[in-house]
């Protein structure tokens, strides 16, 4: 009977053991997860931030094509009047 009574502790310290282990990695498991949600904050976040700067760029790409355009537009006319007046001037 003594047996019995040792073979029934040691199974009992064994799941005891067992329960401890999982608590500790379940612990563990907890700590990672929060982690990896903060560091899921923080990228969201940059992200965000990433978007916004693009935007902007996109905006300034805009703007600046348009003053390319108008400047090109400009100098396309002052071109065509310097080749008219070059002419007039030819045929005077």
């Amino acid at each position: 009977m003594k047996t019995s009574g040792s073979d029934a502790m040691e199974d009992f310290k064994t799941l005891e053991d067992r329960i401890d282990q999982i608590i500790r990695v379940l612990g563990e498991t907890r700590k990672e997860r929060h982690s990896l949600s903060e560091k899921l904050r923080e990228a969201r976040a940059h992200v965000e931030q990433l978007e916004s700067e693009v935007r902007d760029l996109r905006k300034e790409r805009k703007t600046i094509r348009a003053r390319v355009e108008e400047l090109i537009r400009e100098l396309t006319k002052l071109e065509k009047e310097n080749l008219k007046a070059r002419k007039e001037q030819q045929v005077v």
